[in-house]
């Protein structure tokens, strides 16, 4: 019986055992490793930098690489806009060369137009901006 016994653990230990197996992985392909650099790279590309302050301290700051196309500033309240800091420089591309900024969302009602720099400005209600 103790034979018996033996052998039955010995048939559940084989059973539970993962075979192994000498197969070795392939090397990472030259494309993976060229796009893995791409993206490591890509944060560092440079991108144009609008900044705005407004009255009471409040500052936001929008960037990007291409032109922006319309885009509203969602603030409560509204920003009062009385400077702002354009910083057109990007990397590969063309640099936007105007920034603009709206009285009302959806980009209507101009209401001030500059480039590059830093710019002071009577303070003034804004709620969209483009840059191009």
């Amino acid at each position: 019986m103790a034979e018996q016994q033996h052998n039955s653990q010995h048939n559940l230990t084989n059973q539970t055992r993962v075979p192994t197996t000498n197969k070795t992985k392939t090397p990472q392909t030259t494309t993976t490793m060229k796009a893995s650099l791409f993206l490591f790279a890509l944060p560092l590309a440079s991108a144009w930098k609008l900044e705005l302050w407004a009255k009471g301290g409040r500052k936001t700051t929008m960037s990007g690489r291409l032109d922006s196309g319309c885009n509203d500033i969602s603030f409560t309240p509204v920003l009062n806009v009385n400077k702002a800091r354009f910083s057109p420089k990007t990397d590969l591309l063309p640099d936007p060369k105007t920034f603009d900024l709206y009285v009302n969302k959806g980009c209507k009602g101009l209401s001030y137009r500059n480039g590059k720099g830093t710019h002071k400005l009577p303070a003034r209600k804004i709620r969209s901006y483009k840059v191009y």
